[in-house]
């Protein structure tokens, strides 16, 4: 096992889930989704409409 100390990205099939400088970046082949982390601690299920 590596010395990771910390995860910097999620990828789940052809999905790429990453936070970038307070900002949660969902990535799905060309398309590219920017969500503030507040608008994921406030409305969770948001973050995957439309992915």
């Amino acid at each position: 096992m590596d010395k990771a100390s910390k995860i910097t990205a999620y990828r789940i099939k052809d999905i790429v889930i990453k936070l970038e400088g307070g900002q949660l970046v969902i990535t799905r082949e060309t398309e590219r989704k920017t969500l503030s982390v507040d608008a994921l601690l406030k409305q969770p299920s948001m973050v995957f409409d439309g992915v």
